[in-house]
């Protein structure tokens, strides 16, 4: 699982580039996320690490 925020520090290219590369990774984005998602996105981040568990 790949998780991004939509304002972290990757751009989308970057992000459709891994996918691309890894086309079995479940991709997250965190909306209204920076590059610390885990604390900008707490709900959805802990929603979103629950269900991958």
């Amino acid at each position: 699982m790949a998780v991004f925020a939509d304002d972290g520090m990757f751009t989308a290219a970057q992000k459709d580039e891994l996918i691309r590369r890894r086309p079995a990774t479940r991709r997250v984005d965190l909306a209204g996320a920076s590059h610390d998602a885990h604390l900008d996105a707490f709900d959805q981040w802990i929603c979103v690490l629950r269900e991958y568990l």
